[in-house]
């Protein structure tokens, strides 16, 4: 098991596949609601997994190398010439390449970080004032969700985000604009509780790891955390409403066009967080109310599972790497390299000069049995002739 630079390419080749997969999975509803929610919501987590661990396993057969001596071998050569010295240290464009990739990943986390810290802090300083009847509702949902817990949840009655949503790790707060019935109340609070039962936050922060690591992938930038974020909605939705009698969905829904309606009035600009409408994405509401609706998507199954499992696997299965040619094994002996067109004997008295690739080796007594199927010249001018 170790990690390279085939090894990481490899694994974001192998992360790009599996977002795509992912894609299939959840934006076709005949096959989300077959493969199940809960197997796609584990589906996901295996992909950030992957994402943290960028190494092969030769050692127990798993990974296989694809050598090229092709495009790969070219790369090789130009990433590892030397362009000028510092010293005694050499500037190439593989160095070069490693300053980019790590100061790109340290400006993502910083960006995101920095946005956290301050939207925390902004939201700190919100002095807000929580009725009786919202803050009794709360409790309620609170202690049917986490019957054991500790309430560390702070409420704020707030019209930033233009929805409801849940921010932060610890000591998280709940954001609630004051557009909501009584009734309504128990569906907000139960959705934005459920992301902090399935640790989404947590997720979410180890995605952005994963994205800052590989920033110079345009696919994944682009499609891993609008999926992850689909994925967390349908899950916590799923979990809400799986026992819910019609009526009671008939109240959620009303509850998340509400949320809509206003989110699409107030016309605000939304943090990433964990919210009960999503208004970035026309589609991706359509599949939730449907999902709602009719009810039909399954939690999983063991074929789901074992399909995950499967690919999970797989995605260890390959490395591509160049061709490697070193000149001296690791006794200091010269290494020949050849191709049978150029290679031979020639008879020297009663023993055999053997030449690789054009190139004379040793004088050996007997044809070894490795190059059995070599030509055998009588002289250097057969050979001329025999090229003709």
């Amino acid at each position: 098991m170790e990690i390279s630079f085939s090894s990481f390419f490899a694994c974001s080749i192998s992360l790009t596949l599996l977002i795509g997969i992912l894609y299939l999975l959840l934006f076709h509803n005949h096959i989300l609601s077959r493969f199940g929610i809960v197997c796609i919501y584990v589906f996901a987590l295996f992909i950030i997994l992957r994402g943290y661990l960028p190494l092969d396993f030769h050692s127990i057969y798993l990974t296989k190398s694809f050598y090229s001596d092709g495009l790969l071998l070219e790369l090789q050569y130009m990433f590892n010439t030397t362009l000028f010295s510092i010293k005694t240290f050499a500037i190439t464009p593989k160095v070069i390449f490693i300053i980019i990739w790590i100061s790109g990943t340290f400006f993502y986390l910083f960006k995101r970080t920095t946005g956290y810290l301050f939207y925390r802090n902004y939201l700190n300083h919100i002095k807000s004032t929580v009725s009786v009847e919202i803050q009794t509702a709360f409790d309620e949902t609170y202690y049917s969700i986490f019957p054991h817990g500790k309430n560390r949840c702070r409420i704020i009655i707030s019209d930033n985000l233009g929805t409801p949503a849940i921010f932060g790790i610890q000591n998280p707060i709940i954001i609630l604009p004051d557009i909501y019935a009584k009734e309504d109340l128990k569906y907000v609070f139960k959705h934005e509780l459920l992301h902090l039962k399935h640790k989404d936050f947590i997720i979410k922060f180890m995605a952005d790891i994963v994205t800052a690591l590989y920033w110079w992938n345009p696919l994944l930038l682009h499609f891993l955390f609008p999926l992850l974020n689909q994925t967390q909605e349908l899950f916590v939705d799923y979990s809400l409403t799986q026992n819910l009698s019609q009526q009671d969905r008939t109240e959620y829904l009303e509850c998340i066009s509400k949320s809509l309606k206003h989110l699409n009035h107030r016309q605000k600009n939304r943090m990433n967080v964990y919210a009960l409408a999503d208004g970035h994405s026309r589609s991706r509401m359509i599949q939730r109310l449907n999902c709602i609706i009719h009810g039909n998507v399954k939690g999983g199954s063991i074929f789901s599972l074992s399909f995950i499992a499967v690919l999970f696997i797989l995605s260890f299965s390959f490395v591509l790497e160049p061709v490697y040619f070193p000149e001296y094994d690791e006794n200091g002996d010269k290494v020949y390299y050849y191709d049978e067109n150029n290679s031979y004997y020639i008879k020297n008295g009663h023993e055999f000069d053997l030449y690789l690739g054009g190139e004379f080796v040793y004088t050996t007594s007997s044809i070894v049995d490795e190059f059995k199927n070599f030509p055998i010249y009588e002289s250097e001018d057969n050979i001329k002739q025999h090229e003709k």
